[in-house]
């Protein structure tokens, strides 16, 4: 509303500054936008909006969000293989994962660390079904796929807790810290 606010009370601004306003406007209306689909998909009265986007892209779209949020001594490390990494999916929910994947691993490290997002690609067929993970490929047709990895270098989970992880709204933070995988 700042933006809008002050396109409509000053009228001296200058044409690239209006031009900023309006672009941000615009931004953070989609952003709201997003967020209520979102939403609404997550109470199961919306739908899923599904496009072509390049995975890459979005996953250093995440990394420059968290910029401002974590100290210079976090080191984030991208290896994303090929580029594009073309898929068909929601790209919100999808860049909202790895946003929630990211920010855990920060608070995994704390103040000092070392995370790394890698991205390959991985082609499953009848011939290489026993070198790969049995758990990761159980349900999948042969083809090819993108493997997505989330390493830190932070305590890790320790084995009590580990069979809960995918529980919603499991944490391990404090209350009122988190909403865990949700």
């Amino acid at each position: 509303l700042g933006h809008a606010e002050l396109l409509r009370d000053y009228d001296d601004l200058g044409e690239e500054v209006r031009k900023q306003r309006l672009d941000a406007i615009v931004k953070a209306a989609d952003s709201a936008g997003e967020l209520c689909s979102q939403l609404l998909l997550y109470t199961g009265r919306g739908f899923e909006h599904k496009e072509t986007f390049d995975l890459c892209e979005t996953i250093q779209e995440v990394v420059e969000i968290l910029k401002p949020s974590h100290s210079d001594a976090i080191k984030i490390n991208l290896a994303l293989g090929d580029k594009p990494a073309t898929i068909e999916g929601a790209k919100s929910q999808i860049g909202q994962i790895f946003l929630n994947l990211t920010k855990n691993a920060m608070d995994a490290v704390g103040d000092t660390g070392e995370i790394t997002i890698s991205l390959s690609k991985q082609t499953i067929d009848s011939g290489n079904q026993h070198a790969i993970d049995r758990a990761l490929i159980q349900n999948l047709h042969p083809g090819s796929y993108f493997r997505v990895a989330v390493y830190d270098n932070g305590p890790g989970i320790c084995e009590s807790i580990q069979a809960k992880i995918f529980d919603p709204f499991f944490s391990t933070k404090q209350e009122g810290q988190g909403l865990g995988l949700a």
